[in-house]
């Protein structure tokens, strides 16, 4: 899976490299809904489902201890040429009492198409960043993440943008043009 960049940042703090890549990151409705209009056929590949360990950002943002056994159910949203999107759910205390245990039979499944069917479903803000993977010469990849909640409890969704990455050059022209203008003494 993916690592961090850099840190989470709200949406007033993260730089969007472009116009396209910020409406993607901050779409708020289906994703797998907004693919689908947009490229037609969309696949879920499950590549993990089942208790895994968090990573200490994840537990941070569940607001739980960094040694849990979660469920965590990861996927690749692609479409016939390509994958679109690596996604990473995480639920803590799963079992049969948690109200998101239902997402136990998604297999290949969205979870977006159970996800916006929930009445009472709340939502955080998105958290942005750009993350990558251990080789040097791969993109980055600009992603998000946020918290649904079913009766209180909690799941974590992170979206890896992967149509939309840079490349280390790219990021770090970006990043440098980017940087806040330092005062003038």
């Amino acid at each position: 899976m993916l690592k961090l960049q850099q840190p989470w940042q709200t949406a007033d703090q993260f730089r969007f490299a472009n116009a396209d890549q910020q409406a993607w990151l901050t779409q708020r409705g289906s994703l797998t809904a907004a693919l689908r209009q947009q490229l037609g056929t969309i696949e879920v590949e499950v590549v993990h489902q089942g208790h895994n360990r968090a990573y200490a950002w994840e537990a941070h943002a569940l607001q739980c201890e960094p040694l849990i056994q979660p469920w965590i159910r990861q996927v690749y949203l692609h479409n016939p040429t390509q994958p679109l999107i690596a996604a990473r759910t995480v639920i803590t205390d799963f079992d049969q009492n948690n109200p998101w245990f239902i997402l136990n039979s998604l297999g290949n499944q969205p979870l977006g198409e159970r996800l916006f069917a929930l009445p009472n479903l709340t939502r955080s803000e998105f958290r942005y960043s750009y993350m990558h993977t251990s080789s040097r010469n791969d993109p980055l990849y600009p992603a998000r993440y946020c918290v649904f909640y079913l009766n209180n409890i909690p799941l974590l969704l992170t979206e890896a943008f992967l149509f939309l990455g840079i490349s280390l050059a790219e990021y770090e022209i970006f990043k440098e043009n980017s940087l806040p203008l330092l005062p003038k003494h």
